[in-house]
């Protein structure tokens, strides 16, 4: 069998819509197919090609927005070029991809780029010649080795030694406002401030929050801790994972909480729960999640009613989300983060019962260089059965 890595087609009058056989391709870690007359929108599977790095599709006549079912692939691609197309809709990618180059001028992408939370690895970004507007995040100019945001409708504040267009750095024919370095502090703190005040928000909720776990309000029990649903005054509803006393009294559990606690705050993917904060003491240990409505995936099979909302399409659809998370731990962390405990109860549901994968107490940390032996763990009836013998 012949083993497709490398696949460009460009410069060719190919033309109607991109084939959908492309992404049978598994294999392929670059495709370019740049400089042709393909048009209609952007396929949305193109999310199945795993092992792709690097997508170019500029120069064609694509329309529509950028899919949704894309951002499994944003997540882990290094190079992106979606420029000199009719790409449509706003851009919002929501994990800390890996992306190096992101191109998608000369497009009719509107809205605004605040959650545009790429831009720690980005080295060239160009969102020139569309219809972008509202206030761009303080950047460092300097991180980037290119930088076009010119001919947009972006507001926000710019350095005032900085000119508009230099070569390296270009944000021409916007509506930006420069600061010198006399009001440089203002500037920063006018945008901490409120980082701060939120922190100490959160502080403050969870020391109320710690005072009193209500037998009332816990929605599950297990091994290591119970679990509570916590509601503050502003409605927000939260799910906190107090550990069992004797669980805290292990010689290990320093070690073994602050090693979920790593891991956690790590992970940036929609399918795998969020960690929003913590509480170490030698009274009280516990950790605050992102709450999910619909519980554990083995109470929903297990409850009649329940059991039949989520039918086979839902089942399959949270196989690929638990499927999506692992295959994010497994290849787009660094380094490479391994569960040990995929069973139905570490598998959560929000209300539109999509699969989010939960529980990271014995999840490990994977040393490229090292064997990476480990004692055997997880939940019998699902560790794999040649770990077993």
């Amino acid at each position: 069998m012949v083993t497709l890595i490398y696949l460009d087609l460009s410069t060719n009058q190919l033309n109607a819509s991109i084939p959908n056989q492309i992404t049978h391709l598994q294999t392929l870690e670059v495709l370019i197919l740049a400089d042709n007359n393909f048009d209609d929108p952007i396929p949305s599977n193109f999310g199945n090609l795993y092992q792709l790095r690097h997508l170019n599709l500029s120069m064609n006549s694509l329309s529509g927005p950028i899919p949704l079912d894309m951002s499994n692939l944003i997540s882990r691609i290094y190079i992106l070029d979606f420029s000199s197309n009719q790409v449509a809709g706003n851009v919002s990618f929501q994990y800390p991809c890996y992306l190096r180059l992101l191109d998608l001028s000369m497009n009719l992408i509107s809205g605004d780029i605040t959650s545009l939370s790429v831009r720690y690895f980005l080295q060239d970004l160009d969102l020139s010649s569309n219809k972008l507007d509202g206030e761009i995040p303080l950047l460092n100019f300097s991180n980037f080795d290119y930088l076009n945001l010119s001919n947009n409708h972006l507001t926000g504040m710019v350095p005032c030694d900085l000119p508009a267009s230099n070569g390296r750095v270009e944000w021409s024919y916007n509506d930006f406002t420069c600061y010198t370095k006399q009001n440089k502090l203002v500037l920063y703190l006018g945008v901490f401030l409120p980082i701060i005040f939120g922190f100490f928000f959160l502080v403050i909720c969870i020391t109320d929050i710690k005072k009193d776990f209500d037998l009332r309000y816990c929605i599950g029990t297990g091994g290591y801790g119970s679990v509570y649903e916590a509601k503050l005054p502003n409605g927000q509803t939260f799910a906190l994972k107090k550990l069992h006393h004797f669980e805290a009294e292990q010689p290990t559990f320093n070690q073994s909480f602050k090693n979920k606690v790593q891991v956690l705050t790590n992970l940036r993917h929609k399918n795998i729960v969020k960690l929003y904060g913590f509480c170490l003491h030698n009274k009280c240990n516990f950790l605050v999640y992102e709450y999910m409505e619909k519980g554990s995936l083995f109470c929903a099979l297990s409850d009649c009613e329940l059991a039949v909302q989520v039918d086979w399409i839902k089942r399959v659809n949270i196989i690929k989300d638990v499927a999506h998370a692992l295959a994010y731990m497994h290849h787009d962390c660094s380094p490479p983060i391994v569960h040990r405990d995929i069973s139905t109860n570490n598998i959560l549901l929000n209300s539109e019962m999509e699969g989010f994968v939960a529980d990271f107490g014995v999840a490990r940390l994977l040393d490229p260089d090292s064997s990476n032996q480990t004692a055997i763990v997880g939940t019998l009836g699902y560790i794999a059965p040649g770990i077993c013998t």
